[in-house]
């Protein structure tokens, strides 16, 4: 049976390892771009606004669906932690989907300043990150089920 600690700690985990992929693919097509093995393509230049307006995407509606999410939890602390981790982690999705269209945009177009953006996508993750204190300021735990994870 999972307890509390376990999930916080697995919640965590898969928090930070949503921004691998985005980091990794960003840092090859920045080495790439840098090599000049990808030439700029002036063709695909249009698609540079795209992950732009993923990005403001994935912040309103990730709001929404965290916040629709967590509204739902249970009684228990076990509840409300996999609650928690569900609304953390289709938040995140969001925002590594947006890093992975970055990582496209600046493949297909050459123009590695797009990747800046994952740095703000990471800014993002490192901003949400899970925590004891968010959890007891967001209101999902009380400082007495608050013990039971520590």
């Amino acid at each position: 049976m999972d307890t509390p600690s376990s999930i916080f700690r697995v919640t965590k985990l898969i928090h930070w390892l949503l921004l691998l992929p985005p980091i990794t693919f960003g840092a090859l097509v920045f080495l790439l771009i840098q090599n000049g093995s990808i030439p700029k393509n002036n063709f695909y230049q249009e698609f540079i606004y795209i992950p732009m307006v993923l990005m403001i995407i994935s912040i309103l509606v990730g709001r929404f669906l965290y916040t629709k999410l967590m509204s739902n939890a249970g009684k228990s602390v076990t509840q409300k932690l996999q609650t928690f981790m569900k609304a953390t982690v289709v938040r995140n999705a969001l925002f590594e989907m947006t890093g992975l269209a970055t990582c496209l945009v600046a493949y297909f177009t050459g123009n590695g300043t797009i990747l800046s953006l994952i740095l703000i996508i990471a800014l993002q993750f490192y901003t949400t990150k899970p925590s004891l204190q968010k959890l007891e300021l967001e209101g999902v735990l009380s400082k007495e089920e608050l013990k039971t994870i520590e």
